[in-house]
């Protein structure tokens, strides 16, 4: 029996979306990360090893990643695999894609991403914080945490714009 070629292997799991474009990957996930997964590699030698459904898209359909970039999504959608949509980057582009798109890591207390609480404060309790280019910068304090985040997000959107361009944050 003649083991499948990776690439039909790899499109059985694959279900094009017609409205964005995205090829959504319907194989397995990884947990809470979202993205897919792919093995890849043969059983008959050991050598098979799981891999991020989206990097093995990009070296089937694109080709090889450059030694220490990331595949970042044009379409921000974890479980596309779409060739158009993927592109290499390093990790500062895939950080600063994330803040100019206003996604990121909450806390864990659920805070938006840049929002502390500092309970001495009773009136203005939650706090905005923001950390680009290795220097913190104190943005306010805020009734809400949504109003924190909020001010923080749009901080970051600017400093990391500031960044491609160039331009010194301020």
């Amino acid at each position: 029996m003649t083991p499948t070629p990776m690439r039909e292997r790899f499109m059985r799991h694959v279900s094009p979306e017609p409205n964005s474009g995205c090829w959504l990957w319907l194989g397995c996930t990884y947990g809470q990360s979202g993205y897919g997964g792919f093995q890849v590699g043969s059983r008959t030698d050991n050598s098979t090893k799981n891999q991020l459904a989206h990097r093995v898209a990009h070296e089937l359909f694109i080709g090889p990643i450059p030694h220490g970039l990331y595949v970042l999504h044009k379409c921000d959608t974890r479980l596309c695999v779409n060739p158009d949509h993927l592109f290499a980057g390093t990790n500062q582009k895939n950080c600063s894609d994330m803040a100019i798109k206003g996604r990121g890591v909450r806390s864990k207390r659920g805070f938006p991403f840049g929002v502390m609480l500092d309970k001495s404060n009773k009136r203005n309790p939650f706090v905005a914080k923001v950390q680009v280019r290795g220097e913190c910068r104190y943005l306010g304090s805020f009734r809400t945490a949504v109003e924190a985040g909020m001010v923080a997000a749009e901080y970051r959107k600017k400093a990391h714009i500031d960044a491609a361009e160039g331009k010194v944050a301020g």
